[in-house]
């Protein structure tokens, strides 16, 4: 739907400070964040239920230092986690690890913690609309949202938080041209129940990253018991591999671990996405902001992801708050949101550098061998380059 000016509002229709694009974990938490700071939002997804994402689990140190602030770590999904405290890498038999700052980090199962966060905003009496956006037009005062079921919402502000093929992005024009030299980049992802035996051969306090050529599996144990199961790998890799996705990682599986994968009792359906690497011309728009994925992803690589999601989204309520509370002329408001692209570029620009780096140092084998000999060699390495990412 091409963007226009928004219509008068007729009936049919919701008002509200704030529409967020997406009920996954990015729109969930700038939903909350709303609250916090006395904005009224109205939350649009088109699935009825959580839907069980591609993730690798990690809740990196910064992603819970925020959920603190924002009074969620005690949720069940939280505090039934299990922490890690160290990074572990393994190539060619050999291995070094790397100690996180702080308090570590957590194992949380993806859709438990959405569904923490749903019954949240239920506690809040935030408004959840069950729909699919199918078109947007901004003016200089307000952001309209046409939707399938064809209802409206005007509000003040948008926030696209529908992820990695987002609609908002598209809709907004900011699809950035994906570069063809860039490597494209996908991922597989499934939970194994651990007998009492392959915990006592995992140390429950890391996460595990096995490095094969042209792809990696990431080991992350979470409650019940469960270990997830996620490889990237490149799309090289992946045409050479039959099947389905179980059967695909399976596959990987065997390649690089020391027990035997498909003996272990399955406790979720293999699910698979990609390409990873999504890019956006912007982050905002008029009065329209991406967050989580939707911002532009690089890849999976450092585990950051959920981390991510939930900075850039608070970054965004923040931004938005700012200018609501100095109540100035549109044109001065304009220049006061302006932040949130330097903010986020800014909190991006770790991420991009350690990303992109380690993407290109491990697609090839001989900058590998560099990489690992000077791990080995200066352990202390590691632990310094993951406090750097949380400074």
């Amino acid at each position: 739907m091409i963007r226009q000016e928004p219509e008068p509002l007729t009936q049919n229709e919701h008002h509200t400070d704030i529409v967020i694009i997406g009920g996954g974990l990015a729109g969930q938490i700038a939903a909350i964040a709303c609250h916090r700071y006395g904005l009224r939002c109205i939350v649009i997804e088109k699935q009825r239920h959580n839907k069980d994402k591609v993730c690798g689990e990690g809740l990196m140190p910064r992603g819970l230092s925020i959920l603190q602030e924002l009074g969620l770590s005690q949720l069940p999904s939280i505090v039934s986690a299990l922490p890690f405290r160290r990074i572990r890498y393994h190539y060619q038999g050999d291995s070094v690890c790397g100690t996180l700052p702080d308090e570590g980090g957590l194992g949380v199962r993806r859709n438990e913690l959405d569904r923490d966060l749903t019954q949240e905003l239920a506690r809040y009496a935030i408004e959840v609309l069950t729909d699919e956006m199918l078109g947007l037009a901004e003016s200089e005062q307000h952001v309209t949202v046409t939707l399938k079921s064809g209802r409206r919402v005007c509000a003040h502000w948008l926030i696209g938080a529908d992820g990695l093929k987002s609609r908002t992005r598209s809709l907004l024009n900011l699809n950035a041209p994906h570069k063809s030299r860039a490597p494209k980049r996908f991922a597989i992802r499934q939970h194994r129940f651990l007998t009492t035996k392959q915990f006592s051969q995992l140390s429950r306090e890391e996460v595990h990253i096995f490095v094969g050529d042209g792809y990696e599996l990431y080991l992350t144990p979470i409650s019940g018991e469960r270990l997830g199961i996620a490889c990237l790998l490149s799309e090289g890799e992946l045409l050479k591999l039959n099947g389905d996705a179980e059967e695909r990682l399976l596959n990987l599986c065997k390649k690089l671990l020391p027990w035997d994968v498909s003996a272990m009792r399955a406790a979720s359906k293999a699910k698979s996405c990609g390409p990873l690497r999504q890019k956006a011309r912007s982050v905002q728009s008029k009065r329209c902001f991406l967050v989580g994925d939707a911002a532009g992803y690089i890849d999976a690589i450092t585990g950051e992801g959920m981390s991510l999601a939930i900075e850039s989204s608070v970054l965004a309520v923040k931004s938005i708050c700012e200018a609501q509370s100095k109540r100035r002329t549109l044109k001065k408001e304009s220049k006061t949101l302006s932040p949130y692209s330097k903010r986020w570029k800014k909190m991006f620009l770790k991420h991009k550098l350690l990303t992109e780096s380690t993407v290109f140092i491990f697609k090839h084998a001989t900058l590998k061998r560099i990489f690992f000999t000077a791990l080995k060699k200066n352990p202390k390495l590691l632990g310094l380059t993951l406090k750097f990412l949380k400074s």
